[in-house]
């Protein structure tokens, strides 16, 4: 890419599908992006929470075209000791985008400690979210 955006010939690119995925997933989470997609040792992850945050987080942000992904013992239990080392949570943000669907799916995986701890304080904070739901065709038509 050259400097101001552009490609030669002053064509747009769009991102691939991961960029934009990590991109949202900070969004989403109010995570600010690591350093060259956290493949630097001393940054890892694809975002993290400012230090002071109350619930502060590493994210790794996963796409896949393929209609599953698979989930390691070994890659959650490294992610989470380096959150660990860094003071934060590790949450893993996926998006399952199968060739043909009209939408992503979207989830994360977080350790059931860490889940009960959120699930708690939602539950004593007074609700401030918008629960209305979507049928499930309203849906798949997205």
């Amino acid at each position: 890419m050259r400097p101001g955006g552009g490609y030669p010939g002053g064509v747009i690119m769009k991102q691939p599908g991961w960029e934009e995925w990590e991109a949202e997933a900070n969004e989403i989470l109010g995570t600010k992006p690591t350093i060259h997609s956290g493949n630097q040792w001393h940054d890892p992850g694809d975002g993290k929470s400012d230090y002071g945050d109350s619930f502060p987080l590493l994210v790794d942000a996963k796409y896949t075209t393929n209609a599953s992904f698979s989930v390691s013992a070994k890659f959650m239990g490294q992610n989470v000791d380096r959150a660990l080392e860094k003071g934060k949570r590790f949450i893993l943000a996926i998006r399952l985008r199968p060739k043909g669907s009209l939408a992503p799916r979207e989830y994360v995986v977080l350790g059931i400690d860490d889940f009960a701890e959120l699930l708690a304080a939602a539950k004593q904070a007074p609700v401030a979210v918008d629960r209305t739901f979507l049928e499930v065709d309203d849906y798949r038509r997205a």
